[in-house]
């Protein structure tokens, strides 16, 4: 007598996919995705997801933290590690570009080394002519209007 196979959760949906088919784990993630969401995937969402929509500041890591890092080293030849860790150096760096700006563009602000809304506007702004790709990647990576 045959082994009965196991029935999944899935259904009908389940028998469709074969258990080794790489779509299965696609598409039960987004299925899972969708009930665990309430059904719905709007396309305003990704945008959150932008680093632009986010504060950094001492202590935060990740990659987001290593966009500010590689495109202060473009602007400002920061010579910071591109290493995702916003410690001293990436403080002291966002600092500087704060000052600048207040002096060159009378901007008003704060001098803190915190990236902020205010201060993506300025990071997201290259003061150099044409910027290399590596600052394009970055600045598209952290959602900067225009890349």
């Amino acid at each position: 007598m045959p082994a009965k196979r196991k029935q999944t959760k899935l259904g009908r949906l389940g028998k469709f996919l074969k258990p080794t088919s790489p779509q299965k784990g696609a598409l039960l993630f987004v299925i899972a995705f969708a009930v665990i969401g309430g059904g719905t995937l709007v396309a305003s969402h990704a945008a959150t997801l932008h680093c632009i929509n986010y504060t950094y500041r001492q202590g935060s890591s990740g990659h987001c933290v290593s966009d500010i890092q590689g495109m202060l080293n473009y602007d400002e030849g920061a010579g910071l590690a591109v290493d995702g860790s916003y410690g001293v150096k990436t403080t002291n760096a966002v600092k500087i570009r704060q000052a600048f700006w207040n002096n060159v563009f009378h901007t008003n602000l704060a001098v803190d080394g915190v990236v902020g809304p205010n201060t993506w506007k300025i990071v997201c702004d290259p003061e150099k002519g044409p910027v290399p790709l590596s600052y394009q990647l970055y600045a598209k990576d952290a959602g900067c209007p225009g890349y």
